[in-house]
């Protein structure tokens, strides 16, 4: 079987020599990588996801790179959509979620497999197990992953997975001698129709584990044969009265729709939820805070911080991340709260909801949530008090709300806001701290590789 280099035994390490190689290959200017740096820290994911997200690069440029990286050949989007049943049906759904592995090819005892993570020598093993195959593994983005997962077995991808970014405009300062081509996105095509993606964030949990899609290449007595999701999908258009999740709407149209707030309940196996084990101590003073945002090394410690001073003043603390003009749940504690309770809610930016005026203004919200249909669900989803006081504090970066401090008051209590503001706003300065660290990782590493090797004299 083909193996990754020693020295990749990581998404961070893969991270930092997929970031040399474009910057070596004249495919990322600087700029752009302390951009896609800084996306990371703010939302999480690996660096190909955010440079995706920017449309600084495409998905078939990603799986070519990271091929590269990882010495492994790279996936054939097109040829891989025409995987045939024998192989799909060696690795059950359920496991080739959870690993992230989609079968592509079979050849005799030989199972090709698609992954964005080869390093992950377990799951390459366990899914020779199951199969009862030798497993040969084939790179992919995890882009092209998520989405081959949904096209073959109809397994729901996380939000981040779903739509085309924007390409991304020429800026006209840029010299034609250093400029780096335009991502024009390769033709993947949209990966759910409005009908499925409402399918999916239906009010029931149960009913979003959707029923996977037929995959295209199996006929109709497969054993991965299962109810088409368009039937699900009409009707909860026809429950929700053909709503459809959107940055504007009129409150009066919301009426009880609880999907609204939208949960994928998806466990993300490439980014999962910050330090889900155990109870999250506070922090007792806003000067030990402070200290240990100082200290932060990574974005998991950044939340943590965040969200262990939170519950100094108050009795449950969440964090949340503005991407795409919604709120998606990051971290959380206290009250029965958790990270990964937390982690699958996202809030769309709604008219008429505080969160639409936190984002819009960028000043901070305190008091009870008024009524309206997402501050209901959004109640139910965190398990929260009705009437209960709650504080929304933005934290603003580069000029825009990246993060969103949650705070809900004890019974009868209020909330003591000002050393929470003065931690947000050291915030951004912490990120600017560790994005820099990390571009500092990278040009090391870039220097090292580029310095000749002392010759041996014979």
């Amino acid at each position: 079987m083909p193996s990754t280099p020693a020295s990749i035994s990581s998404q961070e390490s893969f991270d930092r020599q997929l970031g040399q190689l474009l910057l070596s290959r004249g495919a990322l200017r600087p700029s752009d990588l302390e951009e896609a740096l800084t996306e990371q820290m703010i939302a999480g994911g690996g660096l190909g996801l955010n440079l995706w997200e920017l449309g600084l690069m495409g998905i078939e440029s990603l799986t070519r790179a990271g091929a590269d990286v990882v010495r492994l050949p790279a996936v054939d989007y097109a040829a891989a959509l025409r995987t045939p049943r024998a192989a799909l049906t060696k690795l059950d759904a359920d496991f080739a979620r959870d690993a992230a592995l989609c079968p592509i090819a079979i050849e005799g005892r030989k199972l090709t497999v698609a992954t964005a993570r080869p390093w992950r020598l377990d799951l390459i093993d366990a899914a020779g197990f199951r199969s009862g195959l030798a497993i040969r593994p084939s790179f992919a983005c995890d882009i092209a992953v998520h989405r081959l997962l949904y096209r073959l077995y109809g397994i729901p991808a996380a939000r981040r997975y779903r739509a085309n970014p924007v390409p991304r405009v020429p800026s006209k300062s840029r010299s034609s001698a250093t400029a780096v081509p335009v991502v024009v996105e390769e033709s993947f095509g949209e990966l759910t129709s409005q009908e499925e993606f409402l399918a999916l964030y239906a009010s029931d949990p149960a009913s979003r584990a959707a029923q996977p899609i037929v995959p295209e290449s199996l006929p109709a007595d497969s054993p991965l044969d299962h109810e088409p999701a368009e039937r699900a999908a009409r009707q909860s258009l026809a429950e929700a009265g053909s709503a459809r999740p959107s940055s504007r709407r009129d409150p009066q149209d919301v009426g009880d729709v609880e999907e609204l707030v939208l949960s994928d309940w998806i466990q993300d196996p490439v980014v999962p939820p910050p330090s889900t084990s155990g109870a999250l101590e506070p922090i007792a003073t806003a000067e030990l805070a402070l200290q240990a945002l100082e200290a932060a090394q990574d974005r998991a410690a950044l939340a943590e911080v965040l969200v262990r001073f939170g519950l100094s003043v108050a009795a449950r603390a969440a964090l949340f991340v503005c991407r795409a003009q919604t709120w998606i749940g990051w971290s959380g504690g206290g009250g029965g709260l958790t990270p990964a309770r937390v982690a699958g809610v996202m809030v769309p930016v709604i008219d008429g909801t505080v969160f639409s005026l936190v984002h819009g203004s960028g000043a901070p919200f305190l008091g009870p949530l008024p009524a309206h249909a997402v501050h209901r669900a959004f109640r139910v989803a965190l398990e929260s008090r009705e009437g209960a006081s709650v504080g929304l504090f933005p934290v603003r970066h580069r000029g825009r709300v990246t993060f969103l401090i949650y705070l809900e008051a004890s019974p009868g209590r209020g909330l003591d806001v000002g050393e929470v503001l003065l931690l947000a706003q050291r915030v951004p300065a912490t990120l600017e701290r560790i994005v820099a660290s990390r571009r500092a990782e990278q040009e090391r590493a870039s220097e090292a590789r580029s310095e000749p090797k002392p010759s041996v004299a014979g």
